[in-house]
């Protein structure tokens, strides 16, 4: 408002706006200005690897997708309904990009989240039993109204690894909180990432009663591009 005052003080002379409306209009300008600050900090600490919007994936690409249930997903209905989503895919075929979008559009929407890769989030929490800062860094995967799982299962994991995966996807399932996940594994490899089949099977349980899975195939669309790029060369 302070910014504004000066410019909109001489165009409320020149237009002989009242003064409620002159109030109206910088309290206005203030408003738009702290949900734009908002949306700015929250898709800092979510911690995107990079910005993609749904508008920018292309569909054509991926006729076997079901393109109205993942534009129903941009609705955020499901966030509301604690349910989930997983995208499941060869490598390269756009399934962090409609993570990204989805998450940037539930921030959008006046959501928090965090996005990370499933290895990196193991990982993280396995070095904070460590240093005693195992609570605080579940936290940051246990609060936010979305959480995003990247890259589900490209590596395997001992059982005290899959441990912590399971305790995130327990207290999301419990709490009703969304998450949605990618892999490249097909379903029916999924227990091999665990080191232990009874973990394996309760956390599996969970993801895969609230989580829609929708499909993606083809050509890596890197793999696609460099074809293309060496047909012109």
């Amino acid at each position: 408002m302070a910014a504004l005052y000066a410019q909109e003080a001489e165009t409320a002379a020149a237009r002989r706006i009242s003064y409620t409306e002159f109030l109206q209009r910088l309290a206005e300008a203030e408003a738009a200005w702290r949900r734009q600050k908002t949306i700015e900090r929250r898709i800092r600490v979510a911690g995107f690897p990079f910005l993609r919007t749904l508008d920018q994936y292309d569909f054509s690409l991926q006729p076997k997708l079901e393109e109205r249930a993942v534009r129903e997903l941009f609705t955020l209905s499901f966030i509301r309904g604690g349910s989930g989503a997983l995208f499941c895919g060869p490598q390269g075929t756009g399934k962090s990009h409609l993570l990204v979008a989805l998450g940037l559009a539930a921030i959008s929407g006046g959501h928090r989240v965090k996005y990370v890769r499933a290895n990196d989030l193991v990982q993280e929490l396995y070095a904070s039993l460590a240093d005693r800062s195992f609570k605080r860094r579940l936290k940051a995967y246990t609060v936010p109204s979305l959480l995003l799982i990247d890259e589900f299962g490209h590596l395997l994991w001992d059982r005290d690894r899959a441990a912590l995966f399971f305790e995130v996807v327990s207290k999301r399932y419990e709490a009703q909180a969304s998450f949605v996940m990618s892999s490249n594994r097909d379903l029916s490899e999924w227990e091999r990432v665990f080191g232990d089949p009874t973990l394996a099977s309760a956390t599996l349980d969970r993801i895969f009663h609230v989580c829609k899975v929708f499909l993606t195939a083809g050509e890596s669309y890197r793999m696609r591009s460099s074809k293309r790029d060496a047909r012109r060369s």
